[in-house]
């Protein structure tokens, strides 16, 4: 056999095995970059890699409507809507999503398939100078191949090449759990609803403490971030696309965080802001779903199913309700004031606890396990 047959066997063969690598790993497919079939108790149970693999599935799925927004959205909208059940749905959201990186999503959507409609989760840190980068697995250059048919088979054989080690994990996890989905149609319904829904202490007072000490004491301003909310309203608008904006609830014992310092008023700003934009719905002050924790929260953080079903309920009712405040230029200095009524309503009805809380709050002191039991419940 000459050299010239042998560099061809060896090359033929590399080809293809590595043909057969990719093809068993897409088979699997740990992070759902192919969108193939789901057999339960071998890779039902996928792991979570949202920067490698929505971009991906969005063009599968090719929704009408879809949320966008961070980890709030991701864990507490399911994807399904009041008087849409023959719409396709999907759940655009990830951890700590900037607007940046928001916006971006925003043009492959346009790009690959235009929805009718995207509500748009905001959130207080995305309006703060530390929260402008990009996640760690976000690139602009998937990002720009996943918009042509080409160039994206490139970068999911490229991308599933990389996740391979995630394979014994998904295989293991897919066998304790043959019928819970990590995830599906975007949506993170193990922590929405499944088994990790529930609250645990550890989780809980970890993320009070986290905000407390280092994530709000750390937040400053940006003016970047209105351009860019200003870019996604401008965008949608060219497109054709039905933007609905609000801004997330979250638990008042975080709630506290800010009525507490002076980041009170640069909340207040932000919304003002965010109001001479554009109009938006606001679930982010002291009301019936943010004042509860069993089975409306996972941490003072993440909302879960129950109160994203009340969430996109008053969407699609639209106007004001128990839960939110439709607000815009015109009447957000009275919706402020009507928030900063309700605040201290909580705490003149919760004295005891809200004066505890503000002895942490000050002092920056970590919050043991258990100190709030009274007040919390664990």
């Amino acid at each position: 056999m000459g050299y010239r047959c042998i560099t061809r066997l060896i090359l033929g063969l590399t080809a293809l095995f590595f043909a057969l690598f990719v093809v068993a790993a897409a088979i699997i497919d740990p992070v759902n970059i192919w969108g193939c079939p789901v057999f339960a108790g071998f890779n039902n149970y996928k792991e979570i890699q949202f920067e490698i693999s929505k971009p991906y599935e969005y063009g599968r799925v090719k929704p009408d409507i879809f949320f966008i927004g961070s980890s709030r959205v991701f864990v507490g909208l399911s994807p399904d809507f009041p008087g849409e059940e023959n719409k396709k749905i999907y759940n655009f959201g990830a951890v700590s999503l900037p607007l940046k990186e928001m916006r971006e999503y925003l043009r492959l959507a346009y790009k690959i398939h235009k929805p009718q409609t995207i509500y748009i989760g905001l959130d207080f840190f995305q309006f703060g100078e530390k929260y402008q980068t990009a996640a760690n697995n976000f690139n602009q250059r998937r990002i720009d191949a996943a918009a042509h048919k080409l160039t994206r088979c490139f970068w999911q054989i490229k991308d599933t090449t990389e996740t391979v080690g995630s394979i014994p994990k998904v295989i293991e996890d897919s066998r304790k759990k043959p019928h819970v989905p990590m995830y599906y149609l975007g949506y993170d319904y193990e922590h929405g609803e499944g088994t990790q829904s529930a609250i645990t202490p550890e989780q809980y007072y970890g993320v009070f403490n986290l905000y407390n000490r280092e994530v709000y004491p750390q937040w400053t301003p940006t003016e970047n971030a209105y351009a860019l909310l200003e870019d996604i309203k401008n965008e949608a608008d060219a497109a054709g696309v039905k933007a609905v904006f609000f801004f997330n609830p979250f638990n008042v014992d975080v709630q506290s965080i800010i009525y507490n310092t002076n980041l009170h008023d640069e909340f207040k700003t932000v919304k003002r802001r965010v109001a001479s934009i554009t109009p938006f719905y606001d679930f982010a002050f002291v009301s019936p779903i943010t004042a509860a924790r069993q089975n409306c929260y996972r941490d003072p953080n993440h909302y879960l199913k129950p109160v994203g079903d009340k969430v996109k309920a008053a969407l699609a009712a639209g106007g004001d309700s128990d839960i939110s405040f439709f607000v815009n230029a015109d009447n957000i200095e009275n919706i402020l004031q009507k928030e900063n009524e309700a605040y201290k309503k909580w705490r003149g009805e919760n004295d005891a606890y809200a004066a505890a809380l503000d002895g942490y709050i000050k002092s920056k002191d970590e919050l043991p396990k258990g100190e709030f039991k009274q007040y919390w419940g664990f």
